[in-house]
Parts: structure tokens; C-alpha cells; sequence
């Protein structure tokens, strides 16, 4: 079984901007490494050989016209009232980004992948934060409240594959 997710891979420069300006050394932060810093579309989950081949024939099809997307913005999803991972986002995003991405949910909900039951957040996962205080999130939300990259070319997408460590997950 492999876990798999498909996403927008974001080139080296974003990757390295974003963990220039953001990363600071605070205990309660784990930090995502550079390399695995990315754009989710859907978290798909487990899968056997059989279902990853289809969903490989599935998406390859899938036409994707390039776009430019912003990455500004910043914030925290919480859990039982607690911040538990930091953010950044694509501004008010891109219609083709969620053209694209409702493109593959309805491709993967035919061949039985459950569509997502929450609106779409476009978003880049930074680090996890489950051991901070709400107000040491506030803080750094309002020090980075107008962090911004620039934009960058979105050519397609890919589907990734991921593997649990006790260091953190491996990304291919």
C-alpha cells in the first residue's frame, strides 16, 4: 500500500524564499524541510498497486493550461481550538487553480476516490504547531501577516507518494 497525494510541485526558488523568511528557531515549530514544501490538491491515502495504476491512467490525461499563482498570505488551521499547522496561501488564488482542481476531483471520484467534504483551501503546509500557545501563532501570523513570494509558472501538477518516518515523511 502507498500513501499518495497529488499536488503542485513549487520550483526551488519559492521553496528556498519561504524557508528563508519564515523559519525561525522556536522549539514549539517543526519546521517542513524546503524539498518537501508543496501545493496539495487532494490527499488521496492509502492504496494498493491495482488502484494507484488506475488513478496514474486517470489523471494522465488531464490537461493543464499554464497559469501564474501568487503566494501571499499567511495563517494557521486549528483543532479543538488549538493552532496545529502554519500556512501560507495563494492570495485570492487563480480560477484555473481551482478549475484544475475540481478537474481531478471529479476524475478521482470516478474511479471511487471519496471528493473532499470541506471546501478546497488552497495552501502550503509550513510547519506543524501542536505544542504552541495560540497567542505564540498569533504573534507570528501578525510578524509575517504581509509575507508574499513571487508568483510563479504553474505547468501541471504531480502525483506523489509518501512514506512516514520517525524523522518525517519522504516525498516522491
Amino acid at each position: 500500500m502507498k500513501r499518495l497525494f497529488i499536488a503542485i510541485p513549487l520550483p526551488e526558488r519559492i521553496r528556498v524564499a519561504i524557508a528563508d523568511r519564515l523559519h525561525e528557531s522556536v522549539k514549539v515549530y517543526h519546521w517542513m524541510p524546503p524539498k518537501n514544501l508543496h501545493l496539495t490538491f487532494k490527499f488521496i491515502g492509502a492504496v494498493d498497486s491495482s488502484l494507484e495504476a488506475l488513478i496514474k491512467a486517470t489523471l494522465a490525461d488531464i490537461n493543464t493550461t499554464p497559469f501564474t499563482l501568487p503566494i501571499e498570505g499567511i495563517g494557521s488551521f486549528t483543532a479543538r481550538q488549538r493552532p496545529t499547522v502554519l500556512w501560507i496561501g495563494v492570495g485570492t488564488g487563480h480560477p484555473q487553480l481551482f478549475s484544475l482542481q475540481k478537474s481531478l476531483e471529479d476524475r478521482l471520484l470516478a474511479v471511487g476516490i471519496e471528493v473532499a467534504k470541506r471546501l478546497y483551501h488552497p495552501h502550503i503546509t509550513v510547519a506543524y504547531c501542536k505544542q504552541a500557545a495560540p497567542e505564540t501563532i498569533r504573534q507570528f501570523i501578525k510578524r509575517h501577516r504581509d509575507f508574499a513570494t513571487e508568483p510563479f509558472r504553474v505547468d501541471g501538477y504531480a502525483l506523489y507518494s509518501s512514506i512516514l518516518t520517525s524523522e518525517g515523511p519522504l516525498y516522491s
